[in-house]
């Protein structure tokens, strides 16, 4: 009772995100969040194949040189919904029932509790994907949310390629390379110390750890309110609806 649950409803097309819902998707976050009968938010793909197969770019337009204008915009829709379940003041959860790729991947990552289907699909960025630095803000902010400045020097309108897999404290995460850059000597050291190709895309790994640790864990026990007292003092100091 109280868990309210987001279906991204295109299984013909992995449940990649078209215009229509890059649309709804941030309109209905945003009810959510204001609903005092909503307890707890899922988010799931309709079907066994796909959690998300990313942002649909063939919604983008067929022009061969699109609108740059246009297409920033379309990117930070994308990226707005990630920060808005990533800012959610009650406990999300996404239910990962397959193929998280792209924006997917990013609306996973800012959830705080995963649930991957058995087997493990593959679960990242393939070498096109692009994102602006909004999406790798709240990335890197799940790598290591106790460096604020991380996110706060990122520069949110510079578009690049997540191109870098990486493991912190034994977990691998997806950084951008103008994270990469950004960040601090110390994690700099625990990111090259670490035994991964520094160019291997993830979606090239047939398995991706999906967690950011015992915090996640404790939402099943703890109050929405306990819950989101302690997101909100994380993000200040770093930061049933079918689609």
């Amino acid at each position: 009772e109280g868990v309210a649950t987001v279906i991204l409803n295109r299984p013909d097309a992995y449940n990649a995100i078209d215009e229509d819902m890059l649309d709804r998707l941030p309109v209905i976050l945003g009810e959510l969040a204001a609903d005092p009968a909503v307890r707890c938010v899922a988010i799931t793909g309709t079907g066994d194949r796909a959690f998300c197969a990313g942002g649909d770019i063939s919604s983008l337009g067929d022009a061969e040189v699109p609108d740059i204008d246009a297409l920033i915009d379309r990117l930070e829709s994308w990226a707005q919904a990630s920060v808005l379940l990533h800012e959610m003041p009650k406990p999300t959860v996404a239910i990962v029932n397959g193929t998280a790729a792209g924006a997917g991947m990013s609306l996973a990552l800012a959830c705080d509790l995963r649930i991957a289907s058995d087997p493990t699909r593959v679960i990242g960025f393939d070498d096109s994907a692009i994102v602006l630095g909004k999406a790798d803000a709240v990335i890197i902010d799940l790598a290591n949310p106790s460096k604020p400045k991380i996110v706060s020097r990122l520069e949110r309108k510079e578009i690049g390629k997540i191109e870098d897999a990486v493991a912190v404290n034994g977990r691998v995460f997806l950084i951008g390379d103008r994270g990469l850059q950004l960040l601090d000597t110390k994690l700099r050291n625990v990111v090259e110390s670490v035994d991964i190709k520094p160019k291997e895309r993830v979606a090239r790994m047939g398995r991706f750890l999906i967690a950011t640790g015992d915090e996640s864990l404790q939402v099943v026990d703890t109050t929405p309110l306990t819950v989101a007292v302690g997101r909100s003092a994380r993000n200040q100091g770093a930061a049933a609806p079918e689609l």
